[in-house]
């Protein structure tokens, strides 16, 4: 190495010896005859052309008193046999103070061996000898310092200083080492520690080899720098900028900053950039193999070998190589250019058009292009995708994403309480869906549009309505895992299959006593969706299944409904997104307080918020009573019910119909069949009509109708009335001789409060043999149900074996044992006996005696008649 700064040495001074007297040969050439004319005026006014000293510092206060004037002067100070230093100059003039001033002046100083050294050169030089051999010489007019490490310096002004070997230039500098110079308005050298500092407009080009041709591979410039030979270190400060080309002149970085430190490669002889680090509002600039990278960031360092860019603070990171850029932010980073790897760390984020993902740390791979590959995302993970009509935006505690080279994403797994949330984007913007999970939901696309989604964990899809437009229902569809499929462009779901645990709760927006929060439950859910909105068309579940309905309002007689079956099935509507239709096949079953539904089907429809109930033998029951029918239909909305087909109904007891039946057992069921039947739960009413008949043991009524009126305490038959309701004495027979009562009209009423029974016409009364016809007739009874009195009107007769009775009203008291007959006139005809007629007729059943009243309503002057019959001997 020293040899070859020497020869390096010895070649420099043949240069400039050989380039000045190619100057000079030249102008002898061309001017000799004025060569002799320009020397004597040289001679004449050298003194006028020596450069001038306007060096800070220069002393002005040296003697002026010369003691001696020496050509080719030569000086050489020597310590222990080692040489220290060595001058030479044209001219040598020493001064009284031992100062000197030379010309053209060779200076080397010695390291620590012969072949160690420095030299410096120039044109006029100020030699003041210090203490230990040490001086300071001022030098002027073009000064040349080449070190002992091949750093060649010049400039017109230069302070050097033996004792810490340093030079100081305080004009204009250039300087070169090998394959690398450059230019400062001025510069400090420091010989021995082979460091050069520099400082105004500094300037730094590295070129491909000493020769200096062609275009600089690296440019460096700054205020202030310091180059370190030793380690070969460039440190940069204020308005930093650095370009590094590649030697074909494609690959490119350019760096600014405040401060950075330039790290050269020695190969051979030569420098070449290998890496940078700096700090301060640092921008890097890149562009290698036609992809470009622009970078910002507090501080940071470039290593070409590995093309590596280490960032932090406030980073930012912009990459592409078409118009499909790639956006990355965070604390720190690790940007791996030729590979397309990123690392980014605290409050970190990627991104492109479209698309966005951040989180705590990030490690993501890019295309050639420089668009998204594929990116990891660690601690509360986002990502967003966004397009004309929608966006999807992922929440999780760690992400991992896959894009196409086209920047489209194609799959998504987030891990760690994922959620993913799919908004509609229109004038009305409003979340569409959502998908939670425990442990991981992952997320396929189809040319960037969501495809297929399936979790892992006990999972729930919602779906919001828009509470802009007409929907007024959302929906929550849970389980331990949950498959969705999306229609073409990815925009709404068209499938979705929930498996194990599953629930589908139906929240109404809309509170009011109409509207219900419903919730199935199943092992699965199948649902498919309407084709242009995010609106489930029908969810079918799995087996068994159970759904509950909860009345968003407090309403009286309503509660919570709850229906279970094999299956279940839930229509819904487009636009309102609530339950039109709930349907449960097998072994169906329904609840609401003490109501309660057995059948093959169960039915319930939104519109008119009626429960059906078919196949199977349909079955409803209450506290009060049970009814079987083909088919049975509850009216939730109004409490009523409606039965249809082999109506049959079963009051388990007189009490539980309010004694509002006609029937004398307490405690005993009533039954009541009818073709078909309307019950009020609200009024505690019942209608039967069509073959209707209602019984308690051996009594009952027959009708085409029958009605019910608990409250009132009233029961009322019409249309062919028949009915055997009680047991009576027969009219003259013992009390304790009773036998049934039947009768027949076009109607009956009885009252309970009254205890009154009342049919009206056609009515026909039967007991044993008797028989009593008329247009009506009243029974009333006494507190135990007994017969008090039977009131009958309307062209009254009675008919006994042997005996008839005509009359316009007929009344019997039991407690009187009496009957009492008025009509126009009232008549008895009696076969043994004869017959008696009058206005009023009283017959004493016990001993059968009639009396009479001749005085009738019409004609109160009327008499009697008796006609008798003589048996004959």
């Amino acid at each position: 190495m020293k040899k070859d700064v020497n020869t390096l040495q010895e070649k420099i001074r043949k240069y400039r010896i050989s380039t000045n007297f190619l100057r000079y040969s030249g102008l002898v050439a061309i001017f000799a005859g004025a060569l002799i004319l320009i020397l004597v005026l040289l001679g004449v006014f050298r003194p006028l052309r020596q450069p001038e000293f306007r060096m800070q510092g220069f002393p002005t206060s040296l003697s002026k008193d010369v003691v001696a004037t020496v050509e080719s002067y030569e000086r050489e100070e020597l310590d222990s046999n080692q040489r220290k230093y060595q001058i030479k100059a044209d001219i040598a003039k020493t001064f009284t103070d031992n100062h000197q001033e030379l010309e053209n002046v060779f200076i080397r100083v010695f390291g620590n061996s012969d072949d160690v050294y420095d030299t410096i050169t120039a044109s006029k030089a100020v030699y003041i000898p210090e203490e230990n051999k040490n001086f300071t010489v001022y030098l002027a007019g073009s000064v040349e310092i080449l070190t002992r490490d091949a750093l060649l310096v010049n400039s017109e002004q230069v302070t050097y200083k033996k004792a810490d070997e340093t030079a100081l230039l305080d004009e204009p500098v250039e300087f070169s080492r090998y394959n690398v110079r450059g230019s400062a308005k001025k510069a400090k050298v420091f010989t021995s520690e082979k460091r050069l500092e520099l400082s105004g407009d500094v300037t730094i080009s590295q070129f491909r080899d000493e020769s200096f041709k062609g275009e600089a591979l690296t440019t460096i410039s700054a205020n202030k720098v310091t180059y370190n030979q030793g380690d070969e270190t460039i440190h940069l400060e204020e308005s930093v900028d650095l370009q590094n080309w590649s030697p074909d002149r494609k690959n490119h970085i350019g760096i600014s900053s405040n401060q950075a430190r330039v790290i050269l490669k020695v190969i051979e002889n030569k420098r070449d950039f290998d890496s940078a680090s700096a700090e301060g509002n640092l921008i890097i600039n890149s562009n290698r193999d036609g992809v470009k990278s622009e970078i910002k960031a507090g501080s940071g360092s470039y290593s070409k070998s590995n093309d590596t860019f280490e960032l932090k603070h406030n980073l930012e990171i912009k990459t592409y190589s078409d118009s499909n850029p790639t956006f990355a932010t965070a604390d720190e980073a690790v940007y791996k250019q030729s590979e397309g790897l990123v690392s980014l760390k605290g409050n970190a984020s990627i991104s492109q058009p479209g698309q966005m993902a951040k989180g705590q740390i990030i490690e993501a791979e890019l295309y050639n292009n420089r668009s998204l590959k594929k990116a990891a995302v660690i601690g509360k993970a986002f990502a967003q995708q966004e397009d004309s009509d929608k966006r999807i935006e992922i929440n999780a505690g760690g992400l991992e994403a896959l894009y196409l080279e086209n920047g489209k994403i194609t799959l998504a797994t987030a891990k760690e309480s994922p959620s993913i949330q799919f908004t509609t984007l229109n004038s009305q913007e409003y979340k569409s869906g959502e998908i939670t999970a425990a442990r991981q939901i992952q997320l396929k696309f189809d040319n960037g549009n969501p495809s297929y989604a399936e979790t892992d964990g006990r999972s729930t899809i919602e779906l919001d309505a828009d509470t802009k437009g007409e929907a007024t229902s959302n929906k929550k569809l849970s389980a331990d895992k949950l498959i969705a499929e999306f229609f073409s462009g990815g925009r709404y779901f068209r499938r979705t299959r929930a498996i194990g645990n599953a629930e589908l709760v139906v929240e109404p927006l809309v509170k009011n006593d109409r509207t219900y929060r419903t919730v199935i439950n199943s092992p699965e859910f199948d649902c498919t969706f309407f084709e242009n909105v995010n609106a489930a068309r029908q969810c079918v579940t799995g087996t068994p299944a159970n759904a509950l309905r909860e009345p968003s309002t407090k309403k009286e007689g309503s509660g919570i409904q709850k229906l279970s079956a094999a299956k279940m099935s839930a229509d819904f509507d487009e636009k309102s997104r609530d339950v039109v239709q709930l349907k449960a096949e097998g072994g169906a079953k329904f609840n609401e307080l003490d109501k309660n539904g057995v059948a093959r089907e169960i039915i319930y429809t939104a519109s008119d918020g009626v429960i059906r109930l078919r196949g199977g033998d349909p079955t409803g029951w209450d506290s009060n009573a049970r009814i079987r029918a083909r088919e049975i239909d509850i009216d939730t909305r109004d409490q009523k019910s409606f039965a249809k087909g082999a109506v049959s109904t079963t009051y388990y007891s007189q009490k539980q119909t309010n004694s509002s039946t006609p029937f004398t057992s307490a405690g005993k069921p009533v039954f009541i069949t009818a073709d078909s039947a309307t019950f009020d739960d609200k009024n505690q009413s019942a209608v039967y009509e069509g073959n209707a008949r209602a019984w308690q043991e051996n009594n009952y009524v027959r009708a085409d109708k029958l009605m019910i009126d608990q409250p009132s305490g009233k029961f009322q038959a019409e249309g062919k009335v028949q009915s055997l309701l009680f047991e009576a004495p027969r009219i003259g027979a013992e009390k304790s001789d009773k036998s049934p009562v039947s009768a027949l009209a076009d109607s009956m009423l009885f009252l309970r409060d009254e205890r009154k029974l009342i049919y009206t016409g056609n009515v026909n009364v039967r007991q044993a043999g008797d028989r009593i016809a008329s247009g009506r007739a009243e029974i009333t009874f006494d507190e135990k149900g007994e017969v008090a009195e039977s009131n009958f009107s309307q062209n009254v007769t009675i008919s006994q074996p042997g005996r008839r009775a005509f009359a316009d009203f007929v009344t019997y008291t039991a407690a009187k044992n009496e009957v009492i007959l008025r009509g126009q006139p009232a008549r008895v005809e009696d076969s043994e006996n004869g017959s008696t007629s009058a206005g009023e007729l009283r017959i004493n059943t016990v001993n059968n005696r009639v009396a009479s009243d001749g005085k009738q309503v019409n004609n109160p002057s009327g008499r009697s008649r008796t006609v008798y019959k003589i048996k004959a001997n």
